[in-house]
């Protein structure tokens, strides 16, 4: 066990960088913060935990360590720089899953979905929607943030390890064939949904470029007292209705 006294400290530093994207994109590690959370992947994915921070020793006890990750005791103000979630439970590190640069030319296969949401916890929603569904992947756009910010990792519940990412362009670039959700468009009601395709979800009250308009464009029936749903509401709703027509 390794002692962190120090904001100097060169791991504590790469730990706090993991708080934001920019440091994410950075590094291949990722912060799991959560009194559920934690124990859930320290079981399914024991292989990817790399550190375990502790304020406290006795909390070595209360978790399934792998042996082979480095256990470091932080100093307790330290550690709640980092427990942004006040959660004062162990935080462990893991090592990201390898996420591609997306094949522009590439059919798609099954449902798979395009990601411009900005705000992890949203995107973290969108995570475990598409891990519900099955969907084939996720592809991440420019404006996408990123899916192992703590936030998006906590909101999705762990998809975002198993869900397939991808890199993707920026939404305003070409995106070939999709579809997407407008309250100008037909009614899902009565879509019928090829079974491979792509659905893309823009960035959070922006709605589409001016340049995906013209693509294949579907409505959520709902009153009129209401413009529109929040992204997650309607992502579920729209994955849902394609799984009723290509069951699991």
């Amino acid at each position: 066990m390794k002692v962190i006294s120090s904001k100097f400290n060169s791991r504590y530093r790469h730990w706090k960088d993991l708080l934001e994207s920019r440091g994410l994109k950075q590094s291949d590690d990722f912060l799991i913060i959560g009194r559920k959370l934690v124990p859930e992947f320290l079981e399914r994915h024991p292989e990817a935990i790399s550190e375990v921070l502790l304020y406290d020793p006795e909390q070595r006890d209360e978790l399934p360590l792998a042996s082979a990750a480095q256990i470091y005791l932080v100093d307790k103000a330290l550690f709640k720089q980092i427990d942004v979630f006040g959660t004062h439970h162990p935080i462990v590190v893991a090592k990201q899953n390898p996420m591609e640069k997306w094949e522009s030319k590439s059919p798609a296969s099954g449902l798979e979905v395009f990601s411009a949401l900005g705000d992890p916890a949203n995107l973290g929603a969108l995570l475990r929607c598409c891990e519900a569904f099955a969907v084939k992947k996720l592809i991440l756009l420019e404006e996408s943030t990123h899916p192992f910010h703590p936030k998006c990792v906590r909101a999705s519940a762990g998809s975002c390890y198993r869900v397939p990412i991808e890199w993707g362009p920026s939404i305003h670039q070409d995106l070939g064939t999709f579809h997407a959700l407008d309250q100008s468009g037909e009614s899902l009601s009565g879509f019928s949904w090829p079974e491979n395709g792509r659905l893309l979800f823009g960035e959070e009250g922006k709605g589409l470029p001016d340049n995906k308009r013209n693509q294949s464009l579907l409505r959520i029936p709902m009153q009129d007292s209401l413009e529109s749903l929040n992204a997650v509401s309607a992502a579920s709703i729209a994955l849902f209705h394609y799984r009723l027509q290509y069951p699991l």
